[in-house]
């Protein structure tokens, strides 16, 4: 359906554009700079709500933390960010070609725990502390 999938790419320029800019200013350069648009990852990862990118097993520990925040989930436009900034250093080291790749097929050392800790200090860093490492 058009308007869901408009709202879905609004969402994702929301998210990139005052999220990322916000939490990450040097990552949000780099990847426009790259022309890397949130389009071309986060319709994947939203879609699915983060599905295709963990194990079955992490994904799930990663739905229940989405679903326990709040419903309709709104923990998802944060998760976006901490996967981003998970990814930070190879980011703003790769060119186009490497960095798309990576944001399609994460590592399989991606800490799901950690995203998800860093997920919930970005939304609400008064109650929930960044998480170390």
């Amino acid at each position: 359906d058009a308007a869901s999938g408009n709202l879905l790419v609004s969402n994702l320029n929301n998210i990139h554009d005052v999220l990322l800019r916000r939490h990450d200013p040097a990552l949000y350069t780099r990847l426009e700079k790259l022309e890397i648009f949130p389009q071309l990852y986060g319709i994947r990862w939203l879609r699915l709500l983060f599905g295709r990118e963990f194990a079955f097993r992490e994904t799930l520990m990663l739905w229940d933390a989405i679903f326990a925040d709040s419903c309709p989930p709104s923990l998802c436009d944060q998760l976006v960010v901490a996967l981003l900034m998970a990814l930070r250093d190879l980011l703003l080291r790769y060119e186009y070609q490497d960095a798309v790749q990576l944001l399609m097929k994460l590592p399989s050392n991606l800490s799901v725990t950690y995203c998800t800790q860093f997920a919930l200090h970005l939304k609400d860093p008064v109650r929930f502390p960044k998480p170390s490492g």
